[in-house]
């Protein structure tokens, strides 16, 4: 297995780990390391013992599986393992097993989702009016991109509100500054919970159009309801994977 083992190690450089469950990466890391030790080892078995326990850990990667997203037939199961091996990656899990897809998306998660999505891009200024916003926060960048982008606005001059959970119709609209405003193809609106007036209005109907989201049910859109975690990654790969409903 030496020439095995040597293709094993070669293969693991090229697995990017740190997208992985804190569990897993650390199992791969024992093995690679002891992958390497063993390499030049005299003992066949040191190197076969290397060899299984270094494939073993790289699988258990490849095989990687939420508990709580593991039926293909769920409408959130692609969009959630497109966001989880997306380079850059879009968002990890709650934990190493759990997506918690129905947990609420807060605002600092979809901004940092939506930045990350655009490839992390660097904001053009550093000045940041929010002071529940720091530097050392993972959605620091993501937050100063958004504001500088016209995605969103702080809820003041002065805050932000990183743990406010979102609602659909805010989450739609990001999307649609997102991608430049575009004009909803038609007026139509079948919705009685979505008016004219609404500062959500076109980004409804621009979604519903392009395949993104649908009401929860013929008439109504349910643009208060909280968007959950699942939601947000599944409009986010419609919007970006060229996927729509069925």
């Amino acid at each position: 297995y030496v020439a095995d083992l040597n293709t094993a190690i070669a293969d693991a450089g090229d697995m990017e780990s740190y997208r992985y469950p804190a569990s897993l990466v650390v199992a791969f890391n024992k093995a690679l390391a002891d992958a390497k030790a063993a390499k030049d080892s005299k003992d066949q078995n040191v190197i076969d013992s290397a060899f299984y326990a270094l494939a073993e850990a790289m699988g258990a990667m490849w095989n990687f599986q939420f508990d709580d997203v593991s039926d293909p037939s769920q409408y959130y199961y692609d969009p959630v393992y497109w966001a989880f091996y997306h380079d850059p990656q879009i968002t990890k899990g709650t934990s190493d097993t759990k997506f918690s897809p129905d947990a609420g998306c807060t605002r600092a998660q979809a901004v940092t989702f939506l930045w990350r999505a655009a490839g992390e891009p660097e904001p053009t200024s550093k000045d940041n009016p929010f002071v529940d916003v720091k530097e050392s926060d993972y959605f620091y960048k993501a937050v100063l991109w958004a504001v500088e982008k016209g995605i969103t606005t702080g809820t003041s001059a002065t805050t932000f509100r990183p743990e406010q959970t979102c609602t659909r119709a805010q989450i739609v609209t990001f999307l649609w500054r997102n991608a430049g405003k575009p004009e909803p193809a038609s007026s139509a609106n079948p919705f009685t919970d979505v008016k004219d007036g609404d500062y959500f209005a076109k980004a409804v109907l621009w979604a519903v159009e392009d395949g993104i989201t649908t009401g929860t049910s013929a008439t109504t859109f349910r643009p208060e309801n909280t968007c959950t975690r699942a939601q947000i990654v599944t409009f986010l790969y419609r919007a970006l994977s060229n996927v729509v409903i069925e």
